[in-house]
């Protein structure tokens, strides 16, 4: 839907939650009026895709709606920064080797490089409404998927500009780099096929046929995962034939998807309900297909994109339509879909800790780390006691046993 007014033309468009204006001069895309601040800090508007940096403990959430990234505390759950990016950041990458984040622009066409040791920023312009974005460190390319003219964007990550564009299939959406194997999968959502792209020489060398609408891709235990919303399917796809192997039918329309490498199960979010359903990788058994219960209160929450963070067993759900991040606990068997929200992260800053999770107060936590360091200066002498102790509480069984007599 659009108007006009002088020299500008005002559009609204679908999934993107703020007025853009479209100058008749130069055809330039840019939302229009800026969010006003309110005197404190927004840290989340319309979140969407998110990330993390497991060498520092530091989540980045990409804001769809004010066209910032927010970075979270990984220990605290308190975010504490905001990041001004491109219009309409979408997906976003991270760069473990280089330190390096990327976000995908949709309605600025361009893509925004962070250094996250300093938070300086750079942007390159790229196609036509660049959706997803993949890394893969060790090539230090950066693909980016541009669902409005059907091309692969890619990046040389030392430059960082633009080397190469790669023709797809219509409309691509989701990209993953599988970097041991040097390849490149991309979802055609318009042409239900995945393109695969030989890293090496940056070429399309092989279609997948898919079921209708493939959307997010997964790699686990040696295959490729694709969710098809069509027909709420998942595919399996072998890594090295590249041929589908299996497929499983799900209750509700699939949305996304990530493994779970500790448990090795895939964890599934589905289009408009709040559910979550987690299939075995190796016979594609779905083990638990179920409403997320755990949220109470939430349940009519719908879930965008999801990050599992293997180092605390922790999940993140970032949440549009409350702007907030969700934080939930993964407990030791997920067969029985046991994800307990742990913490809710609100707009404002404030971490909300659901009953048993609350971390322990700073004194607490200063006590012990004290305790330990005077432990581990004085091994000896603990090691002394302990022995000592240990030798009088064998005398004391003994005596009761015995009694005195038997010493003699």
């Amino acid at each position: 839907a659009g108007w006009s007014e002088g020299k500008k033309i005002f559009l609204l468009r679908r999934n993107y939650p703020r007025l853009l204006a479209l100058d008749e001069t130069d055809f330039s895309l840019n939302p229009f009026l800026k969010e006003e601040s309110q005197g404190d800090i927004q840290f989340f508007s319309s979140p969407e895709s998110v990330i993390k940096d497991s060498s520092r403990n530091l989540i980045y959430v990409a804001n769809l709606g004010n066209d910032t990234v927010t970075v979270i505390d990984g220990k605290t759950k308190k975010p504490f920064k905001t990041i001004p990016v491109g219009a309409g950041p979408l997906g976003i990458d991270f760069n473990p080797k280089t330190g390096k984040l990327y976000t995908a622009n949709r309605v600025g066409n361009s893509v925004t490089v962070i250094d996250t040791a300093t938070y300086n920023t750079k942007t390159i312009t790229v196609g036509l409404i660049p959706s997803y974005i993949a890394v893969n460190s060790e090539t230090n390319k950066i693909y980016v998927s541009e669902a409005g003219d059907n091309k692969v964007a890619v990046i040389d990550g030392v430059k960082e500009e633009v080397i190469k564009y790669i023709s797809v299939g219509a409309i691509p959406q989701a990209i993953l780099a599988n970097t041991p194997k040097n390849r490149v999968y991309v979802s055609n959502s318009g042409e239900d096929t995945i393109s695969v792209i030989d890293g090496a020489k940056d070429e399309v060398v092989n279609v997948i046929k898919t079921e209708k609408t493939p959307r997010r891709i997964e790699l686990a235990d040696n295959k490729i995962f694709v969710v098809a919303e069509g027909n709420n399917s998942l595919i399996a796809i072998d890594q090295e034939t590249e041929k589908i192997i299996g497929k499983v039918r799900l209750k509700a329309v699939p949305f996304n998807i990530a493994w779970d490498k500790l448990q090795n199960k895939l964890l599934i979010i589905h289009k408009g309900r709040s559910m979550v359903s987690i299939v075995d990788p190796q016979n594609y058994e779905i083990l638990s297909e179920k409403e997320f219960a755990p949220f109470f209160s939430y349940m009519d929450n719908m879930y965008n994109k999801f990050l599992i963070d293997w180092d605390e067993e922790m999940v993140y759900f970032t949440q549009s339509t409350a702007n907030a991040v969700h934080v939930v606990k993964i407990e030791e068997n997920l067969s029985d879909l046991s994800l307990k929200l742990a913490a809710i992260i609100e707009s404002n800053g404030e971490v909300i800790w659901q009953p048993g999770f609350e971390p322990l107060p700073k004194e607490v936590i200063l006590f012990i780390q004290t305790a330990m360091k005077w432990v581990k200066e004085n091994a000896f002498l603990v090691g002394g006691t302990i022995v000592a102790f240990s030798i009088l509480i064998g005398f004391i069984v003994y005596r009761k046993k015995h009694g005195f007599e038997s010493l003699k």
